[in-house]
């Protein structure tokens, strides 16, 4: 069977037969005739009869779904910004806030006998640290002092029991001396540090009463700063190397502080607000804010750490007590 027709290029075509031979005609640019041939199956044939195999992929083409391209959506821009989820961001601030705030009171039950701002309290922390720090680095000038007022027979000794044991109390004018020239330096230091423009608390110095019986036991109380600001510093190196190294570790800090930096602030806002809250004794002359009040107060944090949250973790570090081979 034999039709002429013209291809989609506009080229004149004869089909013959229903399977299909196709020639094309077409001419060159010489103008010669040129024919080519093609199987109607090659063109998309759907006819059963005439190509099967293009009719079946013509049918499952059509069959197929079709899919829109999809467009890339736009971000949601929200004209009115959520305003419950601002304010839970500053609850969150404000409750991290207060639970690292150094702020203390004589009234909320914690035993201190101080009541301070958190710029308060930081200020007085600071200044006991360098106080004791300024004692420290002078203590052979202060040992030999020591030495000469005990040795003096112008200031003869007394026993007495001061509620501590029997002690020797005497009085320590060169040791004394000494000590409130160092106070007078810090204290001029603070005020050109811009701290406040003063010096935060008490300056009353004890000694040679049933504080601070002689300037031996002075002495003695300042040689045990070492004994606890060195394991504190310990536990925190401890901690850190520990929780890098132990899963479980890791999982217990985490689920009870948040982190290891929120366990860091936990321990040193501890230390920082209840070391130096005027506690260790149940009037303010024998505890407070005086030199001799502070390392008080220092004392009685360290005598309560076993029943911090976090002592937990000082025991997996190997922490034993502020006396000893840890310390």
């Amino acid at each position: 069977r034999r039709s002429r027709g013209r291809s989609a290029d506009g080229d004149e075509e004869e089909n013959y037969g229903g399977h299909g031979l196709a020639t094309t005609t077409r001419k060159d640019d010489a103008g010669d005739v040129l024919l080519s041939a093609r199987s109607r199956s090659d063109r998309g044939c759907d006819d059963d009869d005439c190509c099967p195999p293009a009719a079946a992929a013509a049918r499952q083409a059509a069959a197929a779904p079709t899919t829109r391209k999809q467009q890339p959506q736009r971000p949601r821009v929200h004209r009115y910004p959520d305003a419950g989820a601002a304010a839970k961001q500053k609850k969150r601030q404000k409750r991290r806030k207060e639970a690292y705030s150094l702020a203390i009171s004589d009234a909320d039950g914690s035993g201190a006998r101080l009541s301070h701002s958190h710029a308060r309290q930081f200020r007085f922390a600071e200044q006991s640290l360098s106080l004791w720090r300024a004692v420290v680095d002078d203590m052979f000038r202060l040992w030999s002092l020591a030495e000469g007022d005990l040795l003096s027979g112008d200031a003869p000794y007394a026993l007495r029991d001061t509620g501590q044991g029997l002690q020797r109390v005497q009085a320590c004018p060169r040791t004394y001396a000494a000590t409130v020239s160092i106070l007078t330096d810090e204290r001029e230091r603070a005020t050109r540090r811009g701290q406040g423009g003063a010096w935060v608390g008490s300056s009353m110095v004890h000694m040679g009463d049933h504080n601070v019986p002689n300037a031996l036991t002075f002495l003695d109380k300042y040689a045990q700063v070492a004994r606890i600001l060195r394991p504190l510093v310990t536990v925190l190196d401890r901690t850190a190397k520990l929780y890098r190294a132990d899963d479980d570790v890791r999982a217990f800090v985490d689920r009870q502080f948040g982190s290891l930096d929120q366990y860091d602030v936990t321990v040193l806002a501890d230390f920082f607000r209840h070391a130096f809250d005027g506690s260790g004794a149940d009037n303010f002359y024998d505890a407070g804010s005086c030199v001799d009040g502070r390392l008080t107060s220092a004392w009685n944090w360290c005598s309560q750490i076993a029943h911090k949250p976090y002592y937990v973790v000082f025991k997996l570090c190997g922490f034993n007590g502020f006396d000893g081979e840890f310390a």
